[in-house]
Parts: C-alpha cells; sequence; structure tokens
C-alpha cells in the first residue's frame, strides 16, 4: 500500500467542548475541566439559567453576571450563534425570562461595539439586521415585547434604539391578533400592548389588525373605540361578561366561549363562587378547552370540584394520548410531578402512560450501559427552579428510569454519593415504579460527590457510561475523590455527563475522544448518543 493511501479516523465533535486536560478545579476541589469557548460555557449555563435564583455553589447574582458577560462576548464575536441560541433557549428551551435578558444584552452589546455596527450596515441590503433578529427571535408570546422594553429600560434607560424597535414591530405584527390581547394585555403591567404599539408603531398586517391597534391603544388610555366591525371576537368578549352578570351559566356555554376568545383560566376567574365548579370543568374539559399542561396541573383541583366518572376518563383519555403529548413539549418531569401530588389512584395509569409517551424518543442502543445517578445533597437541596415542586434528584431518577425502562437488558442503574447503591433493573417495569425505586435508594444517601470514586467502583467494562449529575465532585483528597473522573474509564468507552446546574467548570473533558458533555435533560439530549457512537459529530439543538 502507498505511503499516502492510508485512513484516517474521523474526529467526532459533541458541541459542548471543554478543555481536554484537567486545568481547574470543582467548587468542592475535584479535578475539572473548564470551557474550550464561550459558546459552550453559555449554553450550559443558559440551559440551567432561571433568573435571579441561588444554585448550591454560586449565587443567583453571580450567574447571571456570568451570563450577561457570556451574552454580551458572544453576541459580538458570533451574532449567528447568539441569535439561534436565544430563539432556542425560549422555544425548546422553554425558559422565557433569562432568553429576553440574554436578548437585550446581546444586542446593546452589538450596539456599543463599531465592529459591529458596520457589518450589520454593510449587510442590511441582504435582510434584517442580526440586531433585529435578535429581539424578534425571543419574543414568542404577545406579551414579551412589552417584557422586552421592561427590561431594556430597566436596564440601560429609556433611549431605545431603532433596530430594537424594528425587532419589535416585526414580534408585534407576528403575534398580536385579538385572542392574544384579550389573553395577555394587562391593566398590571408596567408596558400594555398599547403601549408598544405606539412606541414601535409596528405597519399592521391588514385591516383587522390596523382596528386591533386602534383599538389596544384606545383601551390603554381608557377611551371609547368608535369601530368595532372587525373586532367580532372582543365584541363578543364583552357581550358574554355582560350576560355574565344576570345569567352566570353562561359560562357553561362552550360555544360562547370560544367565539368570546375566553381561555379555561378566565372562564374559572370569572365563575368565582357564582358557578359549580364540577359542571364548569366538566363543560371545559369535554369541549377540548384545556391545554394538556393544564390538564396535568389541576388533577387535583378538578377531583375537589367533584367532576363526574365520565369526565375523569375523559380526561384521562387526553393525557394518555400519544399525539397529544408528542405536540405538547412537556417534559417528564412535569408529568411526574402531577403524579406526585395527584390524590386519586384514577389519574395514575393516565400519568404513567403520559410519561412513557414523553420519552418515547429516548433511544435504544446496543451494547452494555452503565447509568451513574447522583444522590449527593446538592441534588436533594436544589430545585429545578423556584417555580418547581421538584428537586434535580427527581428529575435525575425519572430521566434515568426512561433510560432504563427502554433498555432493561443492558442499562445497570447505580446511585452514587460518598457510597453506591445498585438499583436492580427488570425488564416490564414501569417507568414510575423505577422512578420510586430510584428515589428511595438515593434518599438514604444524600452525602459528597464521590463521582469518581463511584465510577471505579461500578464500572465493569461496559461500552458506555452516562453520569447524571450537577458535576461537582469531591477534592483530590480522601479516598473519596479517587482523581479525575475521566480516567476511571478506557479511552475506547464512551463517557457522557448530563450536566444539572451549569456551572463553569466541569468534571470531564468534553467535545471529542469519546468524551461528551450533554446539556439539558431532553430526549433530544439522549438522542445525540447514538449519532455520536455512529461517527456522526453533533450540532447545537438548533442547527439543521
Amino acid at each position: 500500500m502507498g505511503k499516502l493511501n492510508k485512513y484516517t479516523p474521523k474526529t467526532v465533535t459533541s458541541p459542548i467542548q471543554m478543555s481536554t486536560v484537567p486545568n481547574a478545579h470543582t467548587a468542592l476541589g475535584g479535578i475539572g475541566y473548564a470551557p474550550a469557548n464561550a459558546e459552550s460555557e453559555l449554553f450550559d449555563l443558559g440551559i440551567n439559567l432561571f433568573a435571579g435564583e441561588d444554585n448550591y455553589h454560586e449565587s443567583g447574582q453571580a450567574r447571571d453576571n456570568r451570563f450577561t458577560r457570556l451574552v454580551e462576548a458572544v453576541a459580538v464575536s458570533n451574532p449567528a450563534w447568539i441569535t439561534g441560541f436565544l430563539g432556542w433557549l425560549r422555544s425548546e428551551g422553554n425558559i422565557r425570562t433569562a432568553s429576553i435578558m440574554g436578548a437585550v444584552v446581546a444586542v446593546h452589546a452589538r450596539l456599543n461595539d463599531p465592529r459591529s455596527v458596520e457589518a450589520d450596515k454593510n449587510s442590511a441590503s441582504h435582510g434584517p439586521s442580526w440586531n433585529r433578529r435578535i429581539v424578534d427571535a425571543v419574543c414568542q408570546r404577545a406579551d414579551e415585547p412589552g417584557e422586552f422594553i421592561a427590561y431594556w429600560t430597566q436596564r440601560y434607560g429609556k433611549n431605545i434604539p431603532m433596530p430594537v424597535k424594528r425587532g419589535l414591530s416585526d414580534a408585534a405584527r407576528r403575534l398580536y391578533n385579538e385572542y392574544s390581547f384579550m389573553k395577555y394585555d394587562s391593566d398590571k403591567a408596567g408596558w400594555r400592548i398599547g403601549d408598544v404599539i405606539e412606541f414601535v408603531h409596528p405597519k399592521p398586517v391588514d385591516n383587522d389588525q390596523a382596528a386591533l391597534f386602534g383599538y389596544a391603544i384606545s383601551a390603554r388610555h381608557g377611551n371609547a373605540f368608535e369601530d368595532m366591525s372587525r373586532l367580532s371576537r372582543i365584541e363578543a368578549n364583552k357581550a358574554l361578561r355582560e350576560e355574565f352578570k344576570t345569567n352566570p351559566d353562561v359560562l357553561l356555554n362552550t360555544g360562547f366561549l370560544k367565539k368570546a376568545g375566553f381561555t379555561w383560566e378566565d372562564a374559572l376567574s370569572l365563575a368565582g363562587t357564582k358557578v359549580d365548579k364540577a359542571k364548569l370543568w366538566e363543560s371545559l374539559i369535554f369541549a377540548k378547552a384545556v391545554p394538556i399542561f393544564a390538564l396535568i396541573r389541576n388533577l387535583r383541583n378538578m377531583e375537589q370540584a367533584g367532576i363526574s366518572r365520565a369526565a375523569m376518563t375523559e380526561v384521562c383519555n387526553t393525557i394518555a394520548n400519544p399525539e397529544v403529548i408528542a405536540k405538547s413539549r412537556l417534559f417528564p418531569f412535569q408529568i411526574y410531578a402531577a403524579h406526585k401530588y395527584a390524590q386519586s389512584m384514577h389519574w395514575k395509569s393516565a400519568l404513567e402512560d403520559a410519561m412513557t409517551y414523553s420519552t418515547l424518543n429516548v433511544p435504544q442502543l446496543d451494547g452494555d450501559t452503565l447509568l451513574l445517578i447522583d444522590a449527593s445533597g446538592s441534588m436533594f437541596g436544589t430545585k429545578l427552579s423556584g417555580k418547581s415542586d421538584l428537586e434535580r434528584v427527581e428529575a435525575a431518577a425519572v430521566f434515568g428510569a426512561a433510560f432504563a425502562v427502554r433498555n432493561p437488558d443492558t442499562t445497570k442503574v447505580v446511585t452514587f454519593s460518598n457510597d453506591t447503591k445498585i438499583v436492580p433493573v427488570t425488564k416490564g417495569m414501569s417507568m414510575l415504579g423505577l422512578t420510586d425505586k430510584i428515589m428511595r435508594t438515593a434518599a438514604t444517601q444524600q452525602s459528597g460527590t464521590a463521582t469518581a470514586a463511584a465510577l471505579k467502583a461500578s464500572y465493569t467494562g461496559q461500552k458506555r457510561v452516562i453520569i447524571v449529575t450537577d458535576e461537582q465532585s469531591s477534592g483530590s483528597y480522601g479516598y473519596y475523590s479517587r482523581g479525575s473522573v475521566s480516567d476511571k474509564v478506557p479511552d475506547s468507552t464512551y463517557l457522557y455527563s448530563f450536566d444539572l446546574a451549569g456551572h463553569r467548570i466541569s468534571d470531564i473533558p468534553s467535545g471529542k475522544n469519546r468524551r461528551h458533555q450533554l446539556g439539558g435533560l431532553t430526549d433530544k439530549s439522549f438522542g445525540m448518543i447514538p449519532l455520536l457512537e455512529r461517527g456522526n459529530s453533533a450540532r447545537w439543538p438548533w442547527e439543521k
């Protein structure tokens, strides 16, 4: 064979890139790896950021400041990436406040960087500027242009540049209609929809939207609006509220509710004590007027209202519908939270099915897997967010169970802190049953984060290791550290770490050489595993 015609193995990479050699320490003094670039650090932090909320090893203010610095840097150096990231963070990531904060900071940084300003001028003939696109990308609900302006003025003052106004105008044209106006316009908001319209002057897409814009401005100032001929839904809404004064049971007419743009929340709020709650819930349920997420969160309320067995069955049929779950973007741990607080056994089977359907994209993999679930104190001591009832360890248990149920014959599940405990997995186990078993086992540990020692004790030659953790492993002292996590398995073994905290320093190198950090507990993150093992590099989730 000639010297030039030799096979060169392809380097397979994943998006989150960390140092390939130890160059830092975790919060607990363990051997760590710093991010190789700002994009990797920003992604890992962003998907775990709930604005202003403290983390176990980092204050909320420190996390917000780190997020701001990273956004400012990447917005200037890589505007295409920051636009894709912030839009994805708001949509599929479902992290609302951080995405809007990030967009405000990103655009402000670009407008104050001469190179960015010049670049946007030069590209003006090729479509909207990056600044305009960033603003439009994160506004995905009708109240969010107002949120954007409120945060901008709070942070940078009342002088809002034209690219921002144009992006907000794009969002207003896309988001404002009669239904969204009635749902999201509030006299308690600092910036109402009418304020936004007056401030950015969006050009209406048609005459109906032009009428809505005029009505929104009139409503903001408490003035009468003369021509309501193009605003039939708002007129119907007013008529329904007027009829309610003498006939409260009008709320049971779901056809009228739909015509008037009433949400299930509007109906329950207006009803107060004047309408039988069971009858109202049943009317909304059979009209399919309650979204799946609201159904799951209100199981206890519906039960306490005394809805009929037929209505309960209808709710269960909706919850256990695989197509409904697939479209809902519900995370399995949200369904687990509903199961955790549901009182009636009537809901249990449907919630079990819903959890299964929400994880159908979790892959079935060839070869054996060691699945390590962090049971340290910080996993129990920190909620997923300030609004969540679930702790990190519960989310880890749910996704661990999802993976093991999909791969029952080849998965070894181990919970770890300063010791390790095996959780037996048998074929045919339910997700909820295995989740509860993992939780009961983990609850007996709750001490340190001896990740390296746990891996050394548990690894028996599996093809891959998956660690679900907040990553901050113990220091290099004593028995519990046992050195680097990455060194505890051969280079030929795939090592994946699902980071639940977004700290700057990782327990493992990442990005190539079969060492990969994966961000966020979603089926799409799990879906990167077979892609990487087939020898294909994985991209950022918003990239095609």
